[in-house]
């Protein structure tokens, strides 16, 4: 026995660590979030988290203003001040842990030797049935939140009913810990708690009611213990301050159709658990009825803990109706019921087979053909993520070297799924993500590139959920923005495009009837800004969904808002944001080369995005086969360097001369001035001056490349030509 359940736990460890070490990267390549700037200062304050005694303050003020969650949030504080490195540690260890955990869910009869057959069923069922598995498992707020409590609850259910199906005596040690352990579980969410109290109600029932037994004092205490840490949760004041704070407040009937939106919008996200505990609870049913000398008193206790455990589940998610919202990563406890009743039934199965072993390869070998293509995907995104987060990280880096305040990054352009949780900055400096990082890097305001900002400007701060609808010119469908900001810390919108040129603005101002007051819309490019007052926008708007009168007020342009989606279009832009480009331009003999591209360094060094290619194959010459190619410039206050590749291949290139314009300045460089403006970089023989006036540029690569020098004093100085 000994000697096979050592077999057992070395199976154990050869199938986990490869598992541990797959989610240890996730791990790693998972960034922080707007969670994770805030939750690194103590809670209402610009102290960060720097010794024990701040933990327990901030404790103290989440419990007060924000949160009874006090087994989490304490998780929360530990975490910000041990660091993300030591989080990534053990947050493997605690998916682990989980992990293992739901394998003794099974109820096989050599439930010491084959449990190490349940880790990739587990591992499957955690991966396709955990909702939103990237916002709960990997993401540090969301992984602390649910699954760190998750463990500990979960080994609460286990052990009762270990105590109350089999009959399993503990002694003195372990029953105050499976006390302290009913503690934890009331106190870990709101709807785990609400579970929690029901089996344990359901334990009250089966053992007074179907098998007679005296309640014992183990129990009871149990029981009280849940209860106290449920009340410890619910009735915090930060709890109530939260909720009479919360943007989602609503009356009865609207909040009995959010929920039914978001119960459908769980089953979606369930249907893989649900689908496959009624198909395991047939092939159970169908077993037993075939094999009738398995449907013994085990097989009906396991039938029952899988029925109890399932039910569990649902509860949870039939508790949130109280809840004034119902986000999808709160339906995580409700999944953690699901795959233990599933693993119940998929054990009782494997009794019903005579060749147990050959079963239990099977099915781990069938889990390992599900798992790893759809695991190999999702590492990929992983590793995406986290070089485009790298990235952004050198650029803050770079921004605190020079003391930039102000700072604007790039978007991350990486898309969020279920498995892998994206909250990438918004546009505006008051959303609250880019507030975070501000003030976690100690900037002023934070907002993303955007190569034309629009803001609406409101008469009042009203949270709500405000979208753009844009198309650019020269594209067919519409491009579609949304973003939303904090009403309760400015009263502009803030949104932003990939593109200087809009042919279509569709603007949706909220999401509740009511009127809406705008006091201006302003347009800003390449540092230019346009503002578009009442009296211009009343002649603009083409009233569209849902919007009733428009009119002039004192304090604004008013619209009557008739619905949930209110909308509007804005015609006649062009003629209010016109296109008067600052580029530069270059006159070149185009006899001896076809293509030529312009790199502008804005502070991420030269990169094929932040460059522009022109082909002389696709212009007209101006006069005999001199040409005339236009670059145009990005935010000229923001470039650090421009490079010149022109062509690419061993020739001569004639530059006639280059000039450059930024606002109402000009400048032109010819003859020796444009010599002593490009600065040989590489594959560069020689530049010298023809006869003819013309810049002699002798290449000698396929790569050739000159610096434009003195970049600063081009972009600032006047309209003198050289």
């Amino acid at each position: 026995m000994l000697l096979k359940g050592m077999k057992s736990i070395t199976w154990f460890v050869i199938l986990s660590l490869p598992i541990g070490l797959y989610f240890f990267l996730l791990n790693m390549y998972t960034p922080f979030w707007n969670d994770e700037y805030n939750n690194n200062f103590v809670y209402g304050t610009l102290n960060n988290i720097s010794n024990i005694s701040e933990i327990f303050e901030n404790q103290v003020l989440l419990y007060r203003w924000w949160t009874g969650r006090v087994v989490s949030s304490f998780f929360i504080s530990v975490q910000m001040y041990i660091g993300k490195d030591i989080f990534n540690i053990l947050n493997t260890i605690v998916f682990l842990l989980l992990l293992s955990l739901l394998t003794c869910f099974h109820r096989s009869s050599e439930q010491t030797n084959k449990s190490f057959y349940f880790i990739l069923p587990s591992l499957i069922l955690l991966w396709f049935g955990v909702p939103v598995f990237g916002e709960t498992v990997t993401w540090m707020t969301g992984a602390l939140v649910y699954l760190w409590v998750s463990v500990p609850t979960m080994l609460f259910v286990l052990l009762i009913l270990k105590n109350v199906i089999d009959g399993r005596h503990f002694g003195k040690a372990s029953k105050m810990a499976v006390v302290i352990l009913g503690f934890i579980a009331g106190n870990s969410l709101e709807n785990f708690g609400s579970a929690i109290i029901a089996f344990m109600i359901l334990g009250f029932f089966y053992q007074k009611v179907i098998i007679k037994q005296k309640i014992t004092i183990f129990y009871n205490a149990s029981f009280l213990s849940v209860l106290a840490g449920f009340c410890l949760l619910v009735f915090s004041p930060g709890n109530q301050n939260r909720l009479n704070n919360s943007p989602f407040k609503a009356d009865t009937k609207t909040m009995l159709i959010n929920y039914v939106h978001s119960f459908n919008a769980v089953l979606s996200e369930q249907k893989v658990l649900v689908i496959v505990f009624i198909s395991l609870l047939i092939v159970t049913v169908v077993g037993l009825w075939v094999g009738k000398n398995k449907w013994n008193n085990k097989s009906k206790k396991s039938f029952l803990v899988a029925l109890v455990l399932f039910s569990l589940g649902f509860i949870t998610f039939l508790s949130m109706i109280v809840s004034p919202e119902f986000p999808l990563r709160a339906s995580f406890p409700g999944a953690m019921f699901l795959i233990a009743a599933n693993i119940t039934l998929l054990s009782m199965i494997y009794n019903i087979f005579t060749y147990k072993m050959v079963s239990g390869i099977i099915i781990s070998l069938c889990s390992l053909l599900i798992l790893i293509p759809s695991m190999r995907e999702v590492y990929k995104d992983y590793h995406n993520l986290a070089q485009t987060s790298s990235k952004r990280i050198e650029l803050i880096k770079v921004s605190q070297q020079e003391e930039i305040k102000d700072v604007y990054l790039p978007a991350l352009n990486v898309n969020g799924s279920r498995f892998m949780y994206v909250r990438d900055l918004l546009t505006g400096p008051n959303e609250d993500q880019n507030r975070s990082l501000a003030k976690y890097y100690g900037f002023n305001s934070v907002k993303l590139q955007s190569a034309m900002e629009i803001i609406v400007q409101f008469d009042s701060n009203t949270l709500d959920f405000y979208q753009v609808f844009y198309k650019k010119f020269k594209s067919d469908p519409p491009e579609f923005l949304k973003t939303s900001y904090n009403g309760f810390v400015t009263n502009q919108a803030f949104f932003g495009t990939d593109s200087e040129h809009i042919e279509y603005l569709r603007i949706d101002p909220g999401t509740t009837p009511g009127i809406k007051i705008i006091k201006s819309i302003e347009f800003i490019k390449r540092g230019k800004k346009v503002t578009l007052y009442p009296e211009e926008l009343i002649k603009m708007i083409q009233s569209k969904g849902q919007i009733g009168n428009i009119r002039l007020t004192e304090k604004g342009l008013e619209l009557e808002s008739l619905g949930n989606d209110p909308w509007f279009e804005l015609t006649g832009l062009d003629s209010y944001i016109k296109d008067e480009e600052d580029y530069i331009k270059l006159n070149i003999d185009g006899r001896n080369t076809y293509g030529y591209q312009m790199f502008f360094d804005m502070g991420n060094g030269f990169n094929e995005q932040e460059s522009v290619t022109q082909n002389l194959q696709d212009i007209q010459p101006e006069m005999d086969s001199i040409y005339s190619l236009k670059f145009p410039l990005p935010n000229p206050s923001e470039i650090r360097s421009i490079r010149l590749d022109p062509g690419n291949s061993e020739q001569h290139v004639s530059i006639h001369s280059l000039t450059i314009k930024v606002g109402d300045k000009e400048k032109s460089y010819q003859g020796k001035a444009l010599i002593d403006l490009l600065v040989p970089f590489t594959q560069i023989k020689a530049i010298t001056l023809d006869t003819d006036g013309f810049v002699e540029v002798l290449t000698n690569g396929d790569d050739p490349q000159l610096i434009v020098k003195n970049i600063e004093g081009i972009l600032t100085k006047g309209t003198e030509k050289s």
